[in-house]
């Protein structure tokens, strides 16, 4: 008796003493309202398609997993995982909880993933926002596009535009 409920129990609190697994990444293409908090992890290219609306909450860390399935690397799109956004997206931080893209792996060189790639967006906004290891941390081609009180660090490029409606503050 006292035995297995002694190794049951034992068992029970090893088992709470285990880190999660990482959930799987998200692919493919995306519709509708979108929410996304945490960590959000992206694999190939992931696409917000143009009927979305894709808001990030403060404090969330996408982070863009290496994927040897990424089917559009020419350009206007790179080498990598992508987020492509052709519908909306908010992504709005504060100063104590940005927002971050960054490679899956902390020590990955820039260029580690592809770009936050906005076509044909009519809103992308980016406010305290942090960028790290990218090829093209954002690449605005056709589109609205507002990013402000945003970092980039550690990646090729920072900012790209094509034929674009920009605002950057500070």
């Amino acid at each position: 008796g006292w035995v297995i409920n002694g190794f049951l129990l034992l068992c029970l609190m090893l088992v709470g003493c285990l880190p999660l697994a990482p959930s799987p990444p998200l692919r493919g293409e995306l519709h509708g309202e979108l929410y996304w908090s945490g960590e959000v992890r992206l694999a190939g290219d992931v696409v917000v398609s143009e009927d979305a609306f894709l808001t990030i909450a403060p404090g969330t860390i996408v982070r863009f997993v290496a994927d040897s399935s990424d089917l559009l690397q020419d350009h206007p799109n790179f080498p990598g995982s992508e987020l492509i956004v052709r519908g909306r997206i908010s992504a709005v931080g504060s100063p104590a909880a940005p927002i971050i893209f960054r490679a899956d792996d902390e020590l990955a060189l820039p260029g580690a993933w592809g770009a936050v790639n906005i076509e044909g967006s009519s809103a992308a906004l980016f406010r305290y926002c942090v960028f790290r290891q990218a090829d093209s941390a954002i690449h605005s081609r056709d589109a609205r596009l507002s990013v402000e009180q945003s970092l980039f660090e550690n990646n090729r490029v920072g900012i790209r535009f094509n034929n674009s409606r920009i605002h950057i503050v500070n």
